[in-house]
């Protein structure tokens, strides 16, 4: 399946939440066509179809604060940014934003409470930590969180196909970094951004 034809279904998908009347369809149409767009997302990666063009052009708080501000308020006022030392990074717009959100996202999903973003002071390999209160990811899972269409064994039942974090690590290894699940505390769920 082509990355047009499911770009089409998303339209459709689209079009269909618009036009219904129905509080419970729109619902629905809205989770399919993020579902889509994710599955679209991956394709372009995972084959080599990525259209945007690797360049330097936003700073990492430009990027962070526009995934933020594209959220629903209520989440909004759940994440919490630190931008530490590196607040003049200079990333790939697109790509980070491809890089980060899907993190973000899960940290809100699944995660209670708030979800902190927190860009590392200390030297070394870590760029960035997202971290939020929650289930954790179980020891059963860890090895194949970043694999494609793998959903964690805590979190079936609530919408998603598995395809966020494996979106995510494609997108911060095209940029030269990798995603990898930090060591935090129980019930607290931390994933670092590291330097490859």
């Amino acid at each position: 399946m082509s990355a047009h034809v499911l770009n089409t279904s998303a339209s459709t998908i689209s079009y269909a939440a618009e036009i219904s009347a129905h509080d419970v369809v729109r619902a629905r149409a809205a989770v399919l066509k993020g579902e889509v767009r994710q599955v679209t997302r991956f394709l372009q990666y995972a084959l080599g179809q990525d259209p945007v063009p690797l360049e330097l052009d936003a700073g990492l708080d430009w990027v962070l604060q526009g995934i933020v501000s594209a959220m629903a308020r209520g989440d909004q006022q759940r994440v919490r940014i630190d931008y530490g030392a590196r607040r003049g990074l200079v990333l790939p717009r697109h790509v980070a934003s491809d890089a980060f959100e899907p993190v973000l996202t899960n940290g809100l999903l699944y995660g209670g409470g708030e979800v902190r973003v927190q860009v590392v002071r200390e030297p070394g390999p870590v760029l960035l930590r997202i971290s939020s209160e929650g289930p954790g990811v179980p020891i059963a899972d860890r090895a194949r969180i970043f694999e494609p269409f793998f959903r964690g064994s805590n979190v079936r039942g609530k919408d998603g196909v598995g395809l966020g974090l494996a979106i995510a690590q494609h997108a911060a290894t095209r940029m030269g970094y990798q995603w990898r699940l930090g060591q935090g505390r129980l019930r607290r769920t931390s994933f670092e951004l590291v330097v490859l």
